[in-house]
């Protein structure tokens, strides 16, 4: 057995006459890639609630997988609720199969959304005061994967100190992962976004010019 040539062996642990770290058999050290996320499940990544007026229902939820495997989204559902809701409208609920790639993300777009390429669309908007989640389950009662909520919301959906509201044509977008959360913008914009520490005011930041990303675009980091 050849160790790997990070080790600097200089012995012929195979046997073949040549000293480990020259020997072609030997396998070169591969550093595993760090990890994307802190936490080990999919994450709401990006939002957007409004377009500005005659865009008002220009809205998106992005969701980001930071696992090294692709998730089916089959029996989860993305839900809303209004700034004081007790109770669960469904945005989207898969039913079958769909698949968020490893390192990559999902969008789901309001269906008058014309110039964005969700993966799902439905007529469900957000709004100012609301809160998301994905859930896996009924409405109310399923297992909340990850949640957000922002403005004045009393919904039970957020994390931490809340978010803001967004100005019109903003998105909120989740911050990256390095062994900390960093701004994923600028030098971070394809480290992925998985920063999660139950905080949604810490977790996100706001960014400009949205940028929402499907399960077509590329995977992060």
């Amino acid at each position: 057995d050849c160790p790997n040539k990070a080790n600097g062996d200089q012995n012929d642990n195979d046997g073949d006459g040549l000293i480990d770290l020259n020997d072609p058999d030997c396998a070169p050290f591969i550093p595993p890639p760090p990890p994307a996320s802190n936490v080990g499940h999919i994450l709401i990544s990006e939002i957007q609630t409004s377009g500005g007026p005659g865009a008002t229902t220009n809205d998106f939820i992005e969701i980001y997988n930071p696992t090294g495997t692709p998730f089916n989204l089959n029996g989860h559902r993305l839900v809303k609720r209004t700034a004081t809701g007790i109770s669960d409208t469904s945005i989207k609920s898969w039913t079958s199969d769909a698949f968020i790639p490893a390192h990559g993300f999902y969008l789901w777009a309001n269906s008058s959304y014309a110039s964005v390429s969700p993966d799902a669309a439905t007529s469900q908007s957000i709004a100012a005061n609301n809160g998301i989640a994905i859930r896996l389950g009924p409405e109310d009662t399923g297992t909340i994967i990850d949640s957000v909520a922002w403005g004045t919301a009393t919904n039970g959906f957020g994390e931490g100190t809340l978010l803001g509201d967004l100005e019109d044509n903003q998105s909120f977008e989740r911050k990256a992962w390095t062994d900390s959360c960093v701004s994923a913008q600028g030098s971070g914009e394809t480290l992925g976004n998985g920063c999660d520490n139950s905080d949604n005011l810490s977790d996100f930041e706001v960014r400009g010019t949205p940028t929402p990303q499907n399960s077509s675009s590329g995977t992060e980091p």
